[in-house]
């Protein structure tokens, strides 16, 4: 978390923002198997974290250092795709609609910290092609 008592509540709005509506739309539209509707409630939420990233153009959510938001974020895009993968679609945070937050996400996941803590890509596929009954 950052020191600074503005920059630390705007870091817990972002966490929460992302957990409670990127996340959700996010979940939403792999578990209809990528409905119309949910990708589009889902691109909208997406939308505000695009511009925000586009405003504070860092490699990381607040500067150089990855922080409580990327490892939030980060993560999501990591698992989402896997689960794109799974059901055989890439609908969520494809590049070309939100570039941003796939350049800062792939930042979060290829930094070691994190890299160290994912499970093996291959194995999350799998997983989720068990949860969603695709072979």
């Amino acid at each position: 978390m950052p020191n600074d008592a503005y920059e630390k509540a705007q870091a817990r709005f972002w966490v929460k923002f992302i957990a409670e509506k990127c996340h959700r739309a996010i979940f939403k539209v792999i578990s209809s198997h990528g409905e119309e509707q949910a990708v589009a409630e889902a691109h909208e939420q997406l939308q505000f974290l695009e511009n925000e990233l586009n405003v504070r153009g860092n490699k990381f959510f607040g500067g150089d250092n990855i922080g409580l938001v990327d490892i939030c974020a980060g993560y999501t895009v990591f698992w989402a795709g896997a689960a794109e993968e799974a059901i055989g679609t890439e609908v969520v945070v494809t590049k070309d609609k939100f570039p941003k937050i796939r350049e800062w996400c792939d930042n979060c996941i290829n930094c070691q910290v994190v890299k160290d803590g994912l499970p093996p890509r291959e194995s999350l596929v799998a997983y989720y092609k068990g949860w969603f009954g695709k072979p």
